[in-house]
């Protein structure tokens, strides 16, 4: 096998990359997803029912900063056991494939999906936080 960048092989490594951790990176947007709200609705019943832009900005960048340490330590996780550490290292593919293939996942497609996930769960939940404030106004309580 060459090291030269096959695109045809990078396409296959993307795909067993992806059967191969399908569960651990579904499982984690779920686990994200959960977290967000969990803490936006705390954040609602300490602050008087209000989500200030600044705490929505703060949790944004915090958030991507903690999770994507988590999903970078899952990416290289292959090369840390010792049987799957072989298989990936003597997967035929260049190692430029692999850096891309890597980068893709926990770079790109991390950054897709973490801002997709927050604005999934920012939203309603501002709505709802806005919602609930202006009834409680109106009802003078």
């Amino acid at each position: 096998m060459n090291q030269v960048f096959d695109f045809r092989r990078f396409t296959l490594l993307v795909g067993k990359h992806w059967s191969e951790n399908r569960k651990k990176y579904l499982f984690g947007i779920a686990g994200m997803i959960a977290l967000l709200v969990f803490w936006f609705a705390f954040v609602m019943l300490v602050d008087d029912r209000r989500i200030p832009v600044e705490l929505q900005a703060m949790t944004y960048y915090f958030g991507l900063a903690i999770t994507g340490c988590f999903f970078g330590s899952i990416l290289f996780s292959d090369i840390a056991s010792g049987p799957k550490a072989m298989s990936y290292l003597s997967f035929p593919a260049s190692h430029l494939e692999k850096l891309i293939c890597g980068l893709l996942y926990g770079v790109v497609i991390f950054f897709g999906i973490y801002t997709l996930a927050f604005y999934l769960v920012d939203i309603p939940m501002v709505m709802f936080s806005d919602k609930s404030t202006v009834t409680t106004v109106v009802n003078g309580v």
